[in-house]
């Protein structure tokens, strides 16, 4: 019964929480911009719903009538995995400040970030969402809607990370090009970082200083 109510608890505060990021718009006044694929931002939010409802249902129909089925262990883990997704989550934020959108937004003012979590990952924030989907089934033991949340959610957001990254190319060209050769999309891998894209920028640079003038 205890582990029901603090259960009960956990839903109501985290889609509270879900509604304020939903409509939340942080730094200063936004210019609007050029919106792609607007249908991705509806499906993505669909897909993270219905895996928190799937997971809601599945608790009440098999964990809750047998609370000696529920796994602590799990459960601590998918608290760990959740909140670092909503605590990380604000990183990525704050970094992009007037240039976060929910959609595939490209403004006139756009500049290629690569400071923050954006020097370690092209998709930080992406990361951060992936951590709250898996988390929060894992939270209830909620087996079923963790596999929902891989076969539904993941593919819509490996899909919006492709129109994303799309959208940079025709922005941005060889500028972003080189950023997504350097530094991995959703996990970070030791030794690629943009630190060392604007190193050997550099490196070029000096060199082609360097190299004498034609005819001289």
């Amino acid at each position: 019964m205890v582990s029901t109510s603090c259960y009960i608890v956990f839903v109501i505060a985290t889609s509270l929480y879900r509604v304020w990021v939903s409509s939340r718009i942080p730094g200063v006044e936004k210019q609007k911009g050029h919106i792609r694929v607007p249908w991705t931002y509806r499906a993505l939010f669909a897909g993270y719903s219905l895996v928190v409802v799937a997971s809601v249902v599945e608790y009440f129909l098999l964990r809750a009538p047998r609370p000696d089925s529920l796994h602590w262990e799990v459960t601590s883990l998918g608290l760990i995995i959740y909140f670092f997704g909503i605590i990380a989550r604000e990183w990525p934020l704050r970094v992009l400040d007037k240039l976060w959108s929910h959609q595939v937004e490209i403004r006139e003012e756009h500049r290629l970030i690569m400071e923050g979590p954006y020097r370690y990952l092209r998709h930080p924030n992406y990361l951060c969402l992936l951590a709250e989907v898996i988390g929060f089934p894992l939270v209830s033991n909620s087996y079923l809607a963790c596999m929902l949340a891989i076969v539904l959610y993941v593919p819509l957001l490996l899909l919006r990370i492709r129109y994303e990254e799309e959208a940079l190319i025709e922005k941005f060209g060889d500028a972003y090009r080189e950023y997504r050769q350097e530094v991995p999309a959703l996990f970070p891998v030791p030794g690629r970082t943009a630190a060392r894209l604007k190193e050997r920028r550099l490196i070029e640079k000096n060199a082609s200083k360097d190299e004498p003038e034609a005819g001289a």
